[in-house]
């Protein structure tokens, strides 16, 4: 039987035809498998208790306090479109012809549809 294997892979060879064997894979024994813990043979000698922290390092750690910033100015403006008055950020309201312009987010909405 391995000589009629060896003969058709020679022809296919010949033809430029290359074929591959799957191999089947192989069955994980316990060993294999991490399902129980390492056994280690050594202790962890490692105690935290604080004793090798240098006071003088804790200052560079103190962050101040962040300032906080205070309420934005809204501003009062009538969108351009439904007529409908809205307090928002001035940074929302554009000049168009030297004129403050604002558009609401329905009517920006509805324009796209």
């Amino acid at each position: 039987m391995a000589k009629k294997a060896a003969k058709k892979k020679a022809t296919n060879l010949s033809k430029g035809i290359t074929t591959s064997v799957k191999k089947k894979p192989a069955k994980t024994t316990k060993s294999q498998c991490r399902s129980e813990p390492i056994k280690i043979s050594k202790k962890n000698k490692f105690v935290d208790n604080g004793d090798f922290r240098d006071p003088a390092d804790a200052k560079l750690y103190v962050k101040p306090p962040r300032p906080r910033t205070g309420k934005a100015n809204l501003v009062e403006i009538e969108c351009a479109e439904c007529g409908e008055t809205f307090v928002v950020a001035p940074f929302l309201v554009r000049e168009l012809d030297g004129q403050p312009y604002y558009k609401c987010d329905r009517c920006i909405i509805g324009s796209i549809k």
